[in-house]
């Protein structure tokens, strides 16, 4: 229900017009859907090593009334995760990063805090990648790049996570 003109000139380069009709019932249906998964003013420390990433998150996260912080890679998510460990509700990790990588930041995390909540996140994770964060009690995976939706759910449900005794 639209269209793509391409207007193409040798040295002159290419230009695209994507035409997409506009659904108004459907954009209000999704926002009202997304309004009841929103935050109580949580702390999330969002750890990903690709700044668009995290600025996405970032901005995202606070439309739907969360706080944030952002590490670009273990070593910082850990020291982020000791100075506010007492406020952090959830750490959103990117699991393939320099310096030290996610599995290895969420172990030290865990020694820190053994009941820190964690979504691991990645783009190329391997089976064995997660198998290794499920025996660590990572349950919520997010496999990017994901939807604002998936991050509002996944982050709900583990905020909401209750722990049996």
């Amino acid at each position: 229900e639209g269209f793509i003109y391409v207007n193409s000139e040798v040295g002159k380069g290419t230009e695209f017009h994507l035409y997409l009709p506009l659904n108004e019932r459907r954009k209000m249906q999704r926002t009202e859907d997304l309004a009841l998964l929103s935050g109580n003013g949580e702390l999330i420390l969002v750890v990903d090593d690709e700044t668009a990433i995290q600025q996405i998150a970032e901005t995202s996260l606070q439309d739907y009334n969360y706080r944030t912080i952002t590490a670009s890679d273990g070593v910082e998510a850990i020291a982020r995760y000791a100075e506010h460990k007492n406020e952090i509700s959830v750490v959103l990790m990117d699991l393939l990063m320099p310096s030290l990588d996610g599995l290895t930041a969420i172990r030290a995390l865990q020694r820190l805090n053994p009941e820190v909540k964690i979504i691991a996140m990645s783009g190329f994770a391997s089976n064995s990648q997660l198998a290794e964060a499920a025996d660590m009690g990572i349950e919520t995976f997010l496999l990017k790049p994901y939807t604002l939706k998936e991050l509002l759910t996944s982050l709900h449900s583990v905020i909401n996570l209750k722990y049996e005794v």
